[in-house]
């Protein structure tokens, strides 16, 4: 698999989202390198980053599919926009929570202990692609007072910690493909399916709230993460728990903060690997009152969409690093242009 799924978060990661325009080809076969010149600055640097290259819906259909002759992954799907059916009164007016759908052709995710290490990795290939790809998120996040969110409060408390619990929640095995074919057992062991969001946070709004009332939004006590006893139903812990037929599945988060606190936008940068995108897909829904609801002509939405707006939405897939190398081979031979940075 990829280097950036199972290993522990370091200091900064830096979330590249782009579409490509033009010379499709060409980009693709240098995405194939980009491993290649993170194992360059492994050596120089003597540093910890890792990377991952996952690919949006429709340049996978329409290129790796259709063009390379890869099969479609089970299950994937274009991020699709979410409206509650909720109307939360906010200054006397009614509005609905809503998550936007954007998406985007590839993602790069590269964390380091150095913010300086990620710009590097990435630049080799904006720079050389500048004109063949439209970037549609580049921002860097980085770690606050130890692992919390800006809101005050630790994230992702409940995160799968060893790497047994990790790779059984983010990697696709081939124990997860036995009735998959083989040209799809092929793409998919040892991939996995990442959702990516930019959220803004509403900070001024949020910081008028008493702690009080916080943890009754969030679901946990701010100073050490305790459950909130008895826990609310609108809060994010008991929107994001998703139980089917006894079995509670997780997501493998890596979630940054990112702006300050004084800047104008700063919020969250979310994004979770599973090994099954219907996993992600039914907490989303869930999150925005869209499922599981048990209380007749009451909407159950996560109560931490009162105080954060999600303005991206994107799903992509991450192949192994056999499969991505793969594609670069497959790329180059079509094209018969060099793709090295």
């Amino acid at each position: 698999m990829q280097s950036n799924i199972l290993k522990p978060q370091n200091e900064f990661s830096l979330f590249f989202v782009f579409d490509i325009n033009k010379n499709e080809l060409e980009v693709l076969s240098s995405l194939s390198h980009l491993e290649t010149k993170r194992a360059e600055i492994v050596k120089k640097y003597n540093s910890d980053i890792t990377a991952t290259i996952s690919f949006g819906y429709n340049i996978w259909e329409d290129w790796m599919s259709s063009k390379l002759s890869f099969a479609t992954p089970s299950g994937f799907q274009p991020f699709k926009k979410l409206v509650s059916p909720n109307l939360s009164t906010e200054s006397g007016k009614k509005k609905f929570h809503y998550a936007p759908a954007t998406n985007g052709d590839v993602f790069i995710h590269v964390n380091s202990e150095r913010m300086d290490l990620n710009y590097q990795l990435v630049s080799a290939l904006l720079f050389k692609h500048k004109q063949d790809i439209k970037v549609l998120v580049d921002i860097s996040g980085y770690k606050y007072l130890g692992g919390r969110d800006l809101t005050g409060f630790i994230d992702g408390t409940k995160n799968p910690d060893t790497l047994k619990e990790k790779t059984e929640t983010a990697i696709i095995q081939s124990s997860d493909l036995q009735a998959a074919s083989k040209e799809v057992k092929h793409v998919m062991e040892n991939g996995s399916f990442v959702l990516v969001q930019k959220w803004v946070h509403n900070l001024e709004k949020w910081e008028t709230v008493n702690e009080t009332d916080q943890e009754k939004v969030i679901g946990r006590k701010k100073p050490d993460s305790k459950p909130v006893v008895p826990r609310p139903e609108t809060s994010h812990v008991a929107r994001s728990i998703l139980m089917e037929n006894g079995k509670q599945y997780k997501i493998l988060r890596a979630s940054f903060p990112y702006g300050n606190k004084t800047g104008n936008v700063a919020g969250l940068l979310f994004c979770s690997y599973c090994k099954d995108l219907s996993v992600i897909d039914k907490m989303l829904r869930k999150m925005y009152g869209l499922r599981d609801q048990n209380v007749k002509g009451t909407v159950l939405y996560d109560r931490t969409l009162d105080y954060s707006q999600a303005v991206t939405g994107s799903y992509f897939f991450t192949p192994s690093l056999n499969v991505l190398e793969e594609i670069g081979r497959r790329a180059l031979s079509e094209s018969g242009i060099s793709s090295k940075l």
